[in-house]
């Protein structure tokens, strides 16, 4: 079992009406004062804002216990995501479903090298991705046991992971994702299948023998 990253300070604060910067409160108030450029506001200035949500991280963000449970793994693409925050400056997650919908990650590296680094660790961990699901639809497709709505759930991540486009783009790394209807609608349904039952807490009654 991994172990819970330590608590840490959280600030929010509401910058424009677009945009919330989410951090320790010290972070923050650096940020504010900061003059000049920087990895996140390089790559804040690059949203396209006709994505509906966008979440924009910088690896400081990342509790340093976060990654442990990777430490002594020998699989290639846990090590690659294991050593991933630590070639990065900046990533972003942008979902557009308005207009055009798609989900985009950018990944944004301080060089040449660790841009190609990371390029080769994005395709490892699709690769991966791929077959780790492929492995779970084999074990519940047709599965009487099958968790209701887990199968449906699987066949939309196949196509997230079989339709994406990842390409590098100068010290930027980009993997976008169409986004159909029918993806979109069983997304959709995930937080909803994640709550407990409504009677999850109530103690049966046992009726009573006259």
């Amino acid at each position: 079992a991994l172990r819970l990253p330590p608590s840490i300070p959280t600030g929010i604060c509401i910058y424009d009406d677009r945009t919330l910067l989410v951090s320790s409160p010290a972070t923050i108030q650096t940020m504010l004062a900061a003059e000049g450029t920087s990895p996140l506001a390089e790559r804040l200035s690059t949203i396209d804002l006709r994505n509906d949500a966008v979440l924009v991280v910088t690896p400081g963000l990342l509790p340093a216990t976060l990654m442990e449970g990777l430490n002594g793994t020998l699989l290639p693409p846990l090590i690659m995501l294991r050593e991933l925050p630590g070639q990065l400056q900046a990533a972003s997650i942008a979902i557009r479903l308005s207009c055009d919908p798609q989900l985009q990650l950018e990944f944004d590296s301080p060089d040449e090298t660790n841009a190609s680094t990371v390029r080769n660790s994005v395709r490892g961990l699709l690769t991966f991705a791929e077959i780790i699901i492929s492995a779970q639809q084999d074990q519940f497709v047709d599965n009487p046991v099958a968790p209701d709505g887990y199968v449906e759930i699987l066949n939309a991540l196949e196509k997230l992971v079989k339709n994406n486009t990842a390409e590098q783009q100068g010290l930027t790394n980009v993997v976008s994702v169409p986004l159909s209807e029918e993806i979109i609608a069983v997304l959709m349904a995930i937080p909803s299948q994640m709550q407990p039952p409504a009677n999850l807490d109530e103690a049966p009654v046992e009726s009573e023998m006259p």
